[in-house]
């Protein structure tokens, strides 16, 4: 998710859009954990039942923030994407560091989950917590682990198709998984397969329809087609939902990474807030820790164990607290608490462990070529 370079160097305007997902996701998990979704203790009070049709506005809008987290995914996607684009390398003590980083967050919300409750924590989140990468304790982080190293590749196979067979191959991806995949999942759909089908359509509209990137007219047209089937999707299924019991699950269904709408609201806004000359260090460094507060916040233990104490804590303190306080005040305490933790990380241990995944990636690029040798001997 960081683009590599300094952030005096970075176009604000991306970053400023990074910084806006990186507060929309956590609202959208925090609107999750109100919803009962992904915890490992109970609410006290019961969950509040979310996506689901409704006559109240509130818990309308609770559904909507829901979208907020395929929102905010889209971004991060789209702009990762678009700096890989055109490499055709890449660099080894990055994936390390974002590894190590990965592993260092999960070991500790562990050690103090297991410490702050005693030992009572699901078997289950300790495998977890202990192989985050392999047993996907966050997948965006385990997806673009296996994407980065992999993208020179995918950037030289793109490549060698052609204008023509890149499109064919970009629509029948986009139709198979944004059009059939948007009412079920089909095709063995996974976040994984979701990335690589992006992957190919931000590279082809990179490499062959720069003019629309640079159209703040065509933008401005995507960002309010989106906007308005986003908003009209959510109208729809509430309104199929609450009218047919055919359709009563259609709400739930509907928020997925497969709803195009979002993707389209994503792509505009990062067209359109792109090198328009925007520069600050402020908001460089904030939108610097988005990796930090998507790993942070979304840590298995953090979601099913925290966040749902930190409810629980709400409802007693303020009794009859309605949900979309409850879900506002949250995201203002998670957000908080993970940059407070995000910054002194960067501060105090975050040279230490780039210098310990340097040492490593020395030791690696050393031992693995004699490996290879002795395999191919």
């Amino acid at each position: 998710m960081n683009n590599g370079l300094r952030p005096s160097e970075r176009d604000s305007g991306i970053e400023l859009l990074k910084a806006v997902a990186a507060f929309m996701i956590v609202l959208g998990h925090c609107t999750l954990t109100l919803h009962g979704q992904s915890l490992l203790m109970p609410l006290e009070g019961g969950a509040v039942e979310g996506g689901v049709p409704t006559r109240s506005a509130q818990l309308l809008l609770l559904n909507l923030f829901r979208y907020g987290a395929k929102f905010s995914n889209n971004v991060f996607i789209i702009a990762s994407t678009w700096f890989l684009a055109d490499s055709r390398t890449w660099r080894k003590h990055k994936w390390l560091t974002i590894l190590f980083e990965y592993w260092l967050f999960s070991w500790v919300f562990m050690a103090l989950a297991l410490l702050i409750r005693g030992g009572d924590v699901s078997r289950s989140a300790l495998l977890v917590s202990l192989f985050p990468f392999s047993m996907m304790g966050n997948w965006f982080i385990s997806a673009y682990l296996i994407i980065y190293p992999l993208h020179p590749i995918m950037n030289k196979a793109l490549g060698s198709l052609g204008q023509r067979r890149h499109l064919r191959l970009a629509l029948a991806a986009t139709l198979m998984y944004f059009g059939m995949g948007f009412f079920e999942d089909v095709f063995f759909y996974n976040r994984l397969v979701l990335w690589i089908v992006m992957y190919i359509d931000v590279v082809y509209i990179k490499r062959y329809a720069r003019d629309f990137c640079e159209s703040t007219r065509k933008n401005a047209i995507a960002l309010a087609a989106g906007v308005f089937g986003w908003i009209g999707i959510v109208l729809t299924a509430n309104y199929l939902g609450l009218n047919s019991e055919l359709f009563a699950l259609v709400p739930g269904k509907w928020i997925r990474n497969t709803n195009p709408f979002p993707v389209i609201v994503a792509f505009a806004l990062f067209n359109l807030l792109r090198g328009r000359g925007l520069r600050s260090p402020a908001i460089n460094y904030m939108s610097g820790l988005s990796m930090l507060i998507y790993i942070i916040h979304e840590n298995i233990m953090v979601r099913g164990y925290f966040r749902p104490w930190a409810v629980n804590l709400l409802r007693e303190r303020f009794p009859g607290i309605q949900p979309l306080p409850t879900v506002l005040l949250l995201t203002l305490a998670v957000l908080t608490g993970t940059l407070a933790i995000a910054v002194a990380y960067e501060r105090l241990l975050k040279r230490h462990l780039v210098k310990l995944a340097g040492k490593c990636t020395l030791l690696a690029c050393r031992l693995w070529p004699k490996i290879e040798d002795r395999i191919i001997k």
